[in-house]
């Protein structure tokens, strides 16, 4: 960008006269000059609140990922370890074997309650 130009008026100015004619020059530019400052200015400045804009709309989304992320961490369950979950699982079924009249089910419904047991007893901590 070319530099504006400024000029300082001197010698008459209708209204000051004496000592405070010295003082007074009040420097002007050309109006082409002028306005061309004025439209570089406004257009900074409309990029500037463009990109507060972008920076608020990306904030809004950062803050909505983390409510997301902080949700499904609260959500989470931690389950036993495998090997656990085989043992529990066996010695659930061995006490199946010693129920008189006990079946593959109840196996499978006295494995369920010792394993949602686990779970809860994990997930309590």
């Amino acid at each position: 960008m070319s530099e504006v130009m400024r000029w300082k008026l001197k010698g008459f100015i209708p209204g000051v006269e004496g000592e405070s004619k010295a003082v007074f020059q009040p420097v002007v530019v050309l109006a082409e000059d002028y306005d061309n400052a004025t439209r570089l200015f406004l257009d900074a400045a409309e990029r500037c609140l463009a990109a507060e804009r972008r920076e608020q709309a990306l904030q809004l989304r950062l803050n909505a990922a983390d409510q997301r992320i902080d949700e499904v961490e609260a959500a989470a369950v931690v389950l036993p370890d495998p090997k656990i979950v085989s043992m529990i699982v066996t010695r659930a079924a061995r006490q199946a074997d010693l129920i008189a009249g006990a079946n593959y089910h109840t196996a499978a419904e006295l494995s369920a309650d010792a394993l949602l047991f686990e779970i809860a007893a994990l997930n309590a901590k």
